[in-house]
């Protein structure tokens, strides 16, 4: 960014008498190329097989392959693309600068309708309630999410063929010519969703053979009869965010499950065009030529997605818990340790901590009002304890004639000590007591209030173990602003103290 603003930390000082360019493109160029990273995942996918303990601090571990999932839906006379969404794209064709924007910030965006979910189902199930149908049980059955309300946006059901799209671009030929735009919202029986079915063809299907070499179909009969060919998918369930659950692992709005890429990546290895390539590894199938210095072999295979399972193009790891996260963090520096010992700096892997990325900033403003409210905490302490022992020593006053009585039958100067020690205790532990009380009925109105407004529940809770330590804590307090008192009251003297009235 500082390149593309013209702010260089290697300013060319010169004269002023001509014009210099600024070379901002070729410094932001250079900038990209050295923040570029690579990493020998395949090194450590055998790392992570034959480590039990990663696998005991995670919930799952998630193989990602860039496999394009070319989706489309079968209309009575035309095709219709599903993912990548293409429905800003199309809506071009209605003309107008906003729709070419918002073209344009959808390919930037990249969003996928379809996502893959975890591999474990239990997590899910807990992630998420089924309102109907089922979950995924083959690689060719999918799920569609909806919001907590039963809601789907209408991009969604354009996008999905739910909605029909020829009518998305008559609405914006209206606004491109100011014509006011009437909504009307729509509903559907989980039946009507249910029914849903598509087709997915492989990027390797994308392409025919014209002589020698191979070529993009492009033609709408050559799509049509692709999209026929292709595999069956079909909407099993209808699931919902759980309200319990503080958040989801599904980025999407069709969630399928990871059989699906492991079949893809089978059926691509196994298609002729791939075949081809890889009994011709110097000539581009593409061209039918040797290969150039602007296109390679890999990146044919990486065109037409053929993937090693045991090359994957990204690892996303999932911990049950904080304490496992900084232990996976910790594994993987230990593991990159001990590649750069050994002089295997290509080994090292390079990752993103997207939990502590995302809460490192929220820490420090947590941290800072914690430690102001530790202050509070502090100086209310100290003022409970002052009070405290100030009662105490009130009570040793009131009570100086019990004091002589209890010395004149033989009481010893620590019998009286004891006996004052053991009210404090006593008090520390019912005040103690009764702050746990109060504290656990005013969680439940807290967790009702931050509920109905984050929508977060549970927020507010008191662990038995933590309740137990609060009671301690306020029992050696009580016992400590009373230690004076009691000593005072150990030494008064017997005939004095009977004297007093």
């Amino acid at each position: 960014m500082n390149s593309f603003m013209g702010i260089s930390d290697n300013k060319e000082e010169h004269e002023k008498d001509k014009i210099y360019s600024n070379d901002i493109l070729v410094d932001m160029l250079s900038t990209m190329t050295k923040g570029l990273q690579t990493n020998n995942l395949k090194e450590f996918k055998t790392f992570i097989d034959n480590n039990e303990r990663l696998k005991d601090l995670t919930l799952n571990i998630q193989y990602k392959y860039n496999v394009s999932l070319n989706i489309f839906k079968e209309e009575k006379d035309k095709v219709i693309q599903v993912n990548p969404s293409n429905i800003f794209t199309s809506m071009m064709g209605a003309g107008g600068e906003q729709s070419q924007n918002m073209a344009t910030m959808a390919e930037m965006t990249g969003y996928q309708v379809f996502t893959e979910m975890l591999d474990n189902d239990e997590l899910l199930k807990r992630q998420y309630d089924l309102l109907a149908g089922s979950w995924p049980k083959n690689e060719n059955e999918v799920v569609l999410i909806v919001t907590e309300d039963n809601e789907i946006s209408d991009y969604i059901l354009y996008t999905l063929g739910i909605k029909d799209q020829d009518e998305l671009k008559e609405i914006m030929q209206k606004v491109q010519m100011g014509k006011e735009v009437e909504t009307k919202s729509s509903s559907y029986t989980y039946d009507d969703l249910l029914n849903l079915e598509y087709k997915l063809v492989l990027p390797t299907d994308m392409y025919k053979k014209v002589g020698n070499i191979y070529t993009p179909i492009q033609t709408e009969e050559d799509i049509k009869n692709v999209v026929s060919k292709g595999m069956d998918l079909k909407v099993v369930g209808i699931i919902r965010g759980n309200e319990e659950a503080t958040s989801t692992s599904i980025n999407g709005s069709i969630g399928y499950k990871s059989e699906l890429i492991d079949k893809m990546i089978n059926l691509i290895n196994e298609s002729e065009i791939v075949k081809e390539q890889k009994a011709n590894p110097d000539t581009n199938i593409f061209t039918g030529q040797p290969f150039d210095a602007l296109s390679s072999y890999d990146k044919n295979l990486d065109t037409l997605n053929v993937y090693d399972f045991e090359r994957p193009s990204g690892i996303a790891f999932y911990a049950k818990d904080f304490d496992s996260k900084e232990e996976i963090i910790d594994i993987i520096d230990d593991y990159n340790k001990k590649e750069r010992d050994n002089k295997r700096e290509e080994n090292v892997i390079r990752y993103t901590d997207v939990v502590g990325t995302m809460i490192g900033s929220v820490s420090s403003i947590v941290n800072t009002i914690s430690y102001v409210l530790i202050a509070f905490v502090t100086i209310s302490l100290i003022v409970s304890s002052i009070m405290i022992g100030i009662i105490t020593y009130i009570s040793v006053i009131e009570r100086t004639k019990e004091i002589g009585i209890l010395r004149a039958i033989g009481a010893s100067k620590k019998d009286v000590s004891r006996v004052f020690n053991a009210e404090t205790v006593i008090i520390g532990f019912s005040a103690g007591l009764m702050g746990i009380i109060v504290t656990a009925l005013l969680n439940i109105p807290i967790n009702i209030v931050i509920k109905n407004i984050t929508g977060i529940s549970g927020i507010a809770s008191l662990p038995i173990i933590g309740a137990i330590i609060l009671i301690i804590i306020s029992i050696i307090l009580t016992l400590i602003a009373g230690l004076i008192p009691a000593r005072v009251a150990s030494k008064k003297d017997p005939v004095e103290a009977l004297r007093v009235e």
